[in-house]
């Protein structure tokens, strides 16, 4: 739990595309992750990193990242930055992975609110 002056944070993605989540899911499958960035029926959960995204419209001029992304319609560029996995338990718990993907880009086709261009 933050305090809200968190730069990084979790992002979820509905009506992922089914080709990109079979892919994810033989990715996850491969490194043994034991829990998913795929969640539900069509979500997909990556980090943000809000004061680093790139942010355009939908006619791909450069914007201010909206402050509410929460239903906005958007394109986004993701990266496999790799395997993330807890530490080593006691001997009782066991450690967790997965696949660490990281929004890098995004292109606001629909907004809550009016875009602002640089």
């Amino acid at each position: 739990q933050g305090n809200g002056s968190e730069t990084r944070m979790t992002m979820c993605f509905s009506g992922v595309d089914e080709k990109l989540r079979q892919q994810l899911a033989a990715i996850e499958r491969d490194i043994g992750a034991t829990t998913s960035c795929l969640k539900n029926e069509d979500l997909l959960r990556c980090k943000i990193k809000m004061d680093k995204v790139d942010c355009c419209d939908a006619d791909c001029m450069r914007i201010e990242l909206p402050k509410a992304l929460r239903g906005c319609t958007v394109n986004a560029s993701l990266w496999l930055r790799g395997k993330w996995t807890t530490a080593q338990g006691d001997g009782v718990a066991r450690s967790a992975c997965g696949l660490s993907l990281e929004v890098t880009q995004l292109q606001i086709l629909q907004a809550r609110e009016p875009l602002r261009r640089y």
